[in-house]
């Protein structure tokens, strides 16, 4: 092991690089997707080969610019009418990151190496005062900036503002097909706000060609439950209609004893298997994660993590109570503590997407860097290379304390991702206790 260190991660293989906190210098120093993957994932490996220590930042990181919302997604785990008691209170939907610790932190991520940072949270990232202006210093800074919204805030002159700032990717949370449906999901909308969304995704795909640019990727994001899991089919052609890149599926995850009366049963699960079957018939190639799908006109569009994940959980038993991941989040160590961090709008840094309940540190009393490889950060790493998710240090990783991060990982491609690639360099991996 020592030697295979060695030959990895010798002086000769690895850059020394200098952590300048100027932010005119805090440009992300891999900025070439070759020298990113080449460099980046070698320090990445010698972190997770020392079990705890980080020697380079996260690839990715979510920063939830606030948590005021101007939707109530019935599936939503903070502003879901049925939440009752455990709804987001005014005080917490109130809480904004400001601009000057966003821009400090930012700094700090580009200087760190981190690839990408996903505008998203508890709340609509696009009614933060300053929306536009981080975008488009994440993107001045050498990262990829990728957004996720309702679309209801973004008009055609911020259609022009995002695709001129170059932001890479665009998740539309939608969860219908058609405005029907659109307001028995979005309980306090109007079926004209589907249409008016409908229109600015039309624009995205006419300013990109205005601009002659092939991004934003635009991705409409599907959450499927009782209510819409028989319109899967009609979502896809949705998606073409209005010349989207991408679409995705995903299971919902229900808070308990407050909206598991919206998971599919066994019946509706038959009638969802029926409808997989009919568009697996359509897709023609697999490209990394995204089943590429034709159809009888010849569009194609992707569909993220499709027959990987979406269909996986969908053979499982237990997908009709909520529990996705069980199985597959025990048999590999977690790697995100070394790829991933989240942001939320109090300031607090968590190490994997639902892990709110166990911050690391604040940004506004602490730097990202001096979290990122604080003591209680580094134990996390070692806590999940050594454990199974059955552990009760993870039991407050989501919203089930009885399952923890079992129900649904969202950090589970990123695990994969690390596992293949130590794989790859005949590294050992540990079997978990």
């Amino acid at each position: 092991m020592k030697t295979l260190f060695k030959m990895l991660f010798g002086r000769k293989n690895i850059k020394k690089r200098n952590f300048d906190l100027n932010p005119e210098k805090n440009k992300n120093p891999y900025n070439k997707d070759s020298d990113y993957n080449n460099e980046y994932y070698k320090l990445v490996i010698k972190g997770v080969l020392s079990k705890k220590k980080a020697f380079v930042g996260p690839e990715e990181v979510h920063i939830d610019l606030t948590n005021m919302c101007n939707n109530n997604c019935i599936g939503c785990w903070c502003n879901s009418p049925f939440l009752g008691e455990l709804k987001m209170s005014p005080e917490v939907q109130k809480q904004t990151l400001t601009f000057s610790i966003l821009k400090k932190t930012i700094d700090e991520l580009a200087n760190l190496g981190t690839k990408r940072i996903k505008l998203i949270g508890g709340g609509e990232p696009t009614l933060h005062p300053n929306f536009m202006e981080v975008v488009e210093y994440i993107t001045r800074k050498g990262m990829e900036c990728w957004i996720n919204t309702n679309l209801l805030e973004i008009n055609e002159e911020l259609v022009k503002r995002i695709v001129s700032a170059g932001v890479k990717l665009i998740d539309v949370s939608l969860w219908a097909s058609n405005p029907k449906t659109y307001v028995k999901t979005q309980t306090i909308r109007k079926e004209a706000d589907f249409l008016r969304i409908k229109k600015t995704l039309k624009s995205f795909y006419h300013e990109k060609k205005e601009q002659n640019k092939d991004s934003p990727i635009i991705r409409i994001y599907n959450v499927i439950f009782n209510m819409n899991y028989s319109e899967i089919e009609q979502m896809i052609n949705f998606a073409l209609d209005v010349h989207a890149d991408k679409v995705q599926f995903v299971f919902l995850e229900p808070i308990t004893k407050k909206t598991e009366f919206l998971l599919i049963d066994e019946e509706q699960r038959g009638e969802l298997k029926e409808i997989v079957k009919r568009i697996k018939k359509n897709i023609f190639r697999i490209e990394g994660s995204d089943d590429v799908y034709r159809d009888e006109k010849g569009r194609e569009i992707m569909i993220t993590d499709f027959t990987k994940n979406f269909i996986r959980r969908l053979e499982q038993s237990d997908v009709i109570k909520g529990v996705y991941d069980e199985f597959v989040v025990n048999e590999i160590p977690c790697y995100v503590g070394w790829v991933f961090a989240r942001i939320m709008a109090d300031g607090s840094v968590i190490p994997c997407l639902k892990a709110h309940k166990m911050p690391m540190g604040n940004i506004y009393k602490n730097s990202f860097s001096n979290i990122w490889n604080s003591k209680k950060y580094q134990n996390f790493r070692k806590m999940c290379m050594t454990y199974k998710k059955k552990h009760s240090y993870f039991k407050n990783i989501g919203n089930d304390p009885n399952y923890g991060c079992a129900k649904i990982c969202d950090n589970l491609w990123q695990n994969e991702l690390i596992q293949k690639k130590l794989i790859e360099n005949k590294i050992n991996i540990p079997k978990l206790k």
